[in-house]
């Protein structure tokens, strides 16, 4: 209920900050998941310039970075690049790997998806978002319209699922 106030204290913070990454991350992010779309992608286009120029990166993390902002707004193919792209300046980057799996699990390309996890198996890397009981797929499965949550034990659970999508998304 506070989305509204938060996002005014943020696009505040902005004004004195224009090119501050992380924030500009943040309000992005926030702006796009409550349905602003648009300026929500505004904000995190240029969020992405700032990574790519931002020099206390290094190149895995930078272009995981932007790979998971792009995944967040949904462009697959620039998503896809940027985590293989993070994967060949690290090949032990599990976050870029899940973040591949996923996508293609996504598409439907299954074939892809499982190339990927395999690559990262035999590099003995843990990926639980994507291979764990509580994978991250799980917390998007649609409840029978029918099924009423019964107990506050489930609520968490889902919480607890919607906290790990965002706590990928946020890397």
């Amino acid at each position: 209920g506070e989305f509204e106030r938060a996002a005014a204290i943020g696009e505040e913070l902005l004004e004195d900050d224009p090119h501050h990454r992380l924030l500009n991350r943040m309000l992005g992010a926030d702006l796009y998941i409550a349905g602003h779309r648009e300026r929500g992608s505004e904000i995190l286009r240029h969020c992405i310039a700032l990574t790519e120029i931002d020099p206390l990166l290094g190149e895995a993390e930078r272009a995981d970075e932007i790979a998971t902002l792009y995944h967040l707004m949904r462009d697959e193919v620039s998503a896809i690049s940027g985590y293989e792209r993070a994967i060949e300046a690290d090949p032990l980057n599990a976050h870029a790997y899940e973040g591949l799996i996923l996508i293609h699990r996504g598409r439907g390309e299954i074939g892809l998806a499982d190339h990927w996890l395999q690559v990262a198996l035999r590099r003995e890397l843990e990926l639980p978002l994507v291979t764990g009981e509580d994978r991250i797929e799980e917390a998007f499965e649609p409840e029978p319209a029918t099924t009423a949550r019964k107990a506050t034990g489930e609520l968490a659970k889902s919480r607890e699922r919607r906290s790990k999508w965002w706590n990928f998304l946020k890397r």
